[in-house]
C-alpha cells in the first residue's frame, strides 16, 4: 500500500480512471466557485513561507492490473482537469505565441488525445463521452443533455469566467495566469493512498470519512455495501451501476430512493441520519437483504418518478402520480413502497394515491401550506403499514384527517392564483377530463395554458393594480391546443374570442360567451371552477 503526499503535478503523471460504479459529476457552480476561491486565497495567504502547500483532500486509488481506479476523489479530480483545460484554452486563444512553457506543464497534466495512454483522466460512462469532447478536446459545440453533463459544462464556463476576470485585474495577465497555474499544480497537495486490494480501499475510505470530512450520503452508502458484501462483488457492483443509470435517466436521486425505502420500513430519518441508521447493521445477511430491497424498490421509484401507462400502476394511479409530480410531491413514496411491499391490490393502491393527490392538492397547491410535516406523516404511516398495524382503510382515514376541508378550500380558492403554468395546466386538464371523460385530454396531446388577461398588459385598458391582482388567477387561464403563440396571447379579448370559438376544448369555447373580460368575469369563472374542484378532489369519507 502506498501512502504519500502528492502535488497535483505529481498526481497527474499517469492515467486515472473513474469506475462506472461512481456517481456522475455533481459539483454545482457554488462548489466550483469555492474551489477557485480556495486557490486565490492560498495565493494571497499571509505567510507564504509557513503555509507552503494547500491540502486539497484525499485521493484513494485501487490499483488493478495497471489500472488506477479512483475510489475517492473523483469530483476534485474532474474539477481540477476542467480548470487545467480552461487554462490551456485561454493560452491557445489569447496567447498562442507565448507561455509555451506553461502550456507544456498543463499538457503534461491533462495528457494528449494522440498519446497511447490518452488523456490523464477518464470518467465513468455517465460522463466520459461529453467530458472528453467538451472539456478535454475543446469541442464546445457538443450538446450537454444529462444533468451531470450540464454541470460539467457549467463548471467549465464558470471557471473560464473566473480565471479571465482574475488575470485581467493584473497589469500582466500572462504572468498572473502562470502564477495561478503554477500554484495549483505545485502547491495544491492531496493525501494519496493506493492499494491493490479493493476491500482495503473501501475500509480506508470509510475510516477517513468517519472523521468529520463531509461526503455525499450516496458515496458513503455505496462504500458501505461494497465493503460489507465484497464476496458478492459482481452482483453488488452491477446492480449499483444499473440503479444509478436508470434513476439518472428519469432525473431521480438514488440517495432519495434509498432513504424512502428505509423510511418505509423503519423509524423516520432525514438525509443526515440515513447513513448512520443503515450502517449500524453488522449482520451480513441483513445487509444483503437491505441491499436487495433497495434494488427491488428502485424500479418502483423510477416508475413513480416517471409514471407511464402500462406499468405496474392503474391508469388512474398514473394520473395521480403525474399530478403529484407536477406539484413537486415525493414525500409520500415510502407509503406506496410499504403498501406495495405488503402486496396490496392495485385498486387499494389507486384509492390511496387518489387521496394523497387530494391531500397535496388541497393543502399545498390551494392552501399554500408548507409540506415539511408531510414527510414525517407519510413515513410513520408507512412504517405502521410495514409492521401490520394499519389497514388500507385506516391509512385513508389518516390521510383524510390531514386534508383541508371544503370550507377551508372554498375560502382559499376564491382568490387562488398560480405563477406555474404547469400547475395551471394540471388543474384545468384534470377538471376537464373529470367532466368530459369521453373527450379526455391525454398526456401526449399538446395543450398549453393561455392567460386570457395577458401576462404582458400591452394595450389592455386596465389599471396596474387590477392587472397584477388578476392576471395569475386560475379563473383567468384557459387551455389551448398546439404550441403557445406568444404574440397572439397578448391580443385584446375580442380577438381572442375568435380563436376560442374554434377550439376543440368545450371549456375554452365557453369563454367566448362573455362580452368582455375583467375582474368580474374572472371571479365568476373562478366560482364555477371551485364547484368542479370540490368534485374532482373530494375529501375521503368512509360513509
Amino acid at each position: 500500500m502506498d501512502c504519500s503526499d502528492k502535488s497535483l503535478s505529481e498526481l497527474f503523471t499517469s492515467k486515472l480512471i473513474i469506475p462506472d460504479y461512481q456517481r456522475p459529476y455533481a459539483w454545482s457552480s457554488q462548489q466550483v466557485e469555492q474551489f477557485f476561491s480556495d486557490l486565490v486565497q492560498f495565493i494571497n495567504r499571509d505567510d507564504p513561507e509557513y503555509d507552503d502547500f494547500y491540502l486539497f483532500g484525499q485521493i484513494i486509488i485501487h490499483s488493478d492490473n495497471g489500472r488506477r481506479n479512483v475510489v475517492d476523489g473523483q469530483q476534485r479530480l474532474t474539477t481540477s482537469t476542467i480548470f487545467l483545460c480552461v487554462v490551456r484554452d485561454i493560452i491557445l486563444n489569447r496567447y498562442p505565441n507565448n507561455l509555451m512553457s506553461l502550456l507544456n506543464k498543463v499538457y503534461n497534466s491533462i495528457g494528449f488525445d494522440d498519446e497511447d495512454d490518452g488523456f490523464r483522466l477518464e470518467l465513468s460512462n455517465f460522463n466520459q463521452e461529453f467530458f472528453r469532447e467538451y472539456v478535454q478536446c475543446s469541442n464546445h459545440y457538443k450538446e450537454a443533455k444529462s444533468r451531470s453533463n450540464i454541470l460539467i459544462k457549467d463548471a467549465y464556463q464558470c471557471l473560464n469566467h473566473l480565471v479571465l476576470n482574475y488575470i485581467d485585474n493584473f497589469e500582466d495577465p500572462q504572468q498572473a495566469l502562470k502564477h495561478l497555474t503554477d500554484n495549483f499544480l505545485q502547491n495544491f497537495h492531496v493525501s494519496y493512498v493506493e492499494t491493490k486490494k479493493l476491500s482495503q480501499a473501501f475500509v480506508i475510505f470509510e475510516t477517513l470519512n468517519s472523521r468529520g470530512m463531509p461526503l455525499d450520503v450516496q458515496d458513503l452508502l455505496k462504500n458501505y455495501f461494497f465493503s460489507r458484501l465484497g464476496d458478492k462483488w459482481p452482483y453488488i457492483k452491477n446492480n449499483w451501476i444499473k440503479m444509478m443509470t436508470d434513476i439518472s435517466e428519469v432525473k431521480g436521486d438514488l440517495s432519495q430512493c434509498i432513504r424512502y425505502y428505509w423510511n418505509s420500513k423503519n423509524p423516520f430519518v432525514r438525509d443526515d441520519d440515513l447513513f448512520p441508521a443503515i450502517s449500524k447493521e453488522k449482520n451480513i445477511s441483513k445487509i444483503k437483504s437491505t441491499f436487495d430491497g433497495i434494488v427491488e424498490t428502485s424500479a418502483l421509484y423510477i416508475e413513480m418518478i416517471s409514471p407511464r401507462i402500462g406499468g405496474s400502476f392503474t391508469d388512474r394511479s398514473v394520473e395521480a402520480l403525474a399530478n403529484l409530480r407536477t406539484m413537486s410531491a415525493t414525500s409520500f413514496f415510502p407509503l406506496i413502497f410499504a403498501l406495495k411491499s405488503e402486496n396490496n391490490d392495485d385498486d387499494i393502491i389507486e384509492a390511496v394515491l387518489v387521496q394523497i393527490e387530494t391531500m397535496v392538492f388541497r393543502n399545498q397547491a390551494i392552501m399554500k401550506k408548507t409540506a415539511n410535516k408531510n414527510e414525517v406523516f407519510f413515513s410513520r404511516t408507512a412504517e405502521a403499514v410495514s409492521r401490520g398495524e394499519l389497514s388500507a382503510t385506516e391509512v385513508m382515514q389518516n390521510i383524510a384527517s390531514n386534508t383541508s376541508n371544503d370550507i377551508e378550500v372554498e375560502a382559499a380558492f376564491k382568490g387562488y392564483k398560480t405563477k406555474s403554468t404547469m400547475v395551471g395546466r394540471m388543474i384545468l386538464t384534470s377538471l376537464y377530463n373529470h367532466e368530459h371523460p369521453e373527450l379526455k385530454i391525454n398526456s401526449g396531446r399538446a395543450v398549453h395554458i393561455e392567460h386570457i388577461m395577458p401576462q404582458t398588459k400591452g394595450t389592455w385598458n386596465i389599471d396596474d393594480d387590477t392587472w397584477i391582482e388578476y392576471k395569475d388567477r386560475i379563473g383567468n387561464m384557459v387551455l389551448l391546443d398546439g404550441k403557445k403563440n406568444i404574440s397572439a396571447s397578448n391580443d385584446l379579448f375580442d380577438q381572442k374570442k375568435e380563436r376560442y370559438l374554434k377550439s376543440d376544448i368545450i371549456d375554452t369555447r365557453e369563454i367566448a360567451k362573455y362580452d368582455k373580460w375583467g375582474p368580474e368575469e374572472i371571479n365568476e369563472r373562478q366560482s364555477e371552477l371551485l364547484k368542479k374542484v370540490l368534485l374532482r378532489w373530494p375529501k375521503y369519507n368512509q360513509n
